[in-house]
């Protein structure tokens, strides 16, 4: 399997596996909450690292086997940062393992919707390479389960940014400072997926 690097796929190569050490080093060293901050953080770095591969490869193939790790960092990232956010404000309700296992249900169904997508075509509805831009990028049209995803990876990311902004609009000083930069930490995705969407050339590309 031949990969051309280019900037974009260094920058997220080594971004992912300086993220990917850091997070690792905290989810073992480091308590309940700060832990799935971590794992939140390593999800990033899974899904960063991999794109990092697809955006060097040259044939479909190669881009859509890249794809399949990718995503577990992808599906994982919603799901660990709302789990952050409940255990982090110290939410409590006596359905909270139903809410959790809620929480992974999509994901987990996400994900093997994607592995037998030449099944169905319910995630991709077609793909081919488009190699009109400075390299070549996977070119897209979505299936029905696609947007799915998007409507829970954002739903998700928001539900936990307004948990932390209620629990803690009334904090003392210090909490109010942490809960800051934790909102800047559950902006990054987002910035991610702005990024993923401009290097696609003008093609549809991965929005989550």
């Amino acid at each position: 399997m031949e990969l051309v690097l280019n900037p974009f796929s260094i920058t997220l190569l080594f971004s992912g596996a300086l993220v990917g050490m850091l997070s690792t080093f905290i989810a073992i060293r480091l308590g309940d909450s700060t832990r799935w901050i971590a794992l939140t953080m390593l999800s990033v770095s899974i899904w960063g690292l991999f794109y990092g591969l697809e955006l060097s490869s040259h044939t479909k193939e190669a881009m859509l086997l890249f794809i399949k790790f990718e995503y577990l960092g992808i599906l994982s990232t919603p799901a660990f940062w709302l789990i952050f956010c409940m255990k982090y404000t110290g939410m409590r309700s006596k359905f909270l393992k139903l809410i959790y296992f809620l929480i992974g249900a999509i994901p987990v169904i996400s994900y093997v919707i994607l592995l037998t997508n030449d099944f169905h075509h319910l995630h991709y509805a077609h793909t081919s390479v488009n190699d009109q831009g400075p390299f070549p990028v996977l070119e897209i049209t979505i299936g029905p389960w696609y947007l799915v995803n998007i409507f829970y990876s954002y739903a998700t990311f928001v539900i936990g940014l307004i948990i932390l902004w209620t629990r803690f609009h009334n904090a003392d000083p210090l909490y109010k400072t942490q809960t800051k930069f934790i909102f800047v930490a559950g902006i990054v995705p987002i910035i991610i997926n702005l990024f993923t969407s401009w290097t696609s050339s003008g093609c549809i590309q991965k929005l989550i």
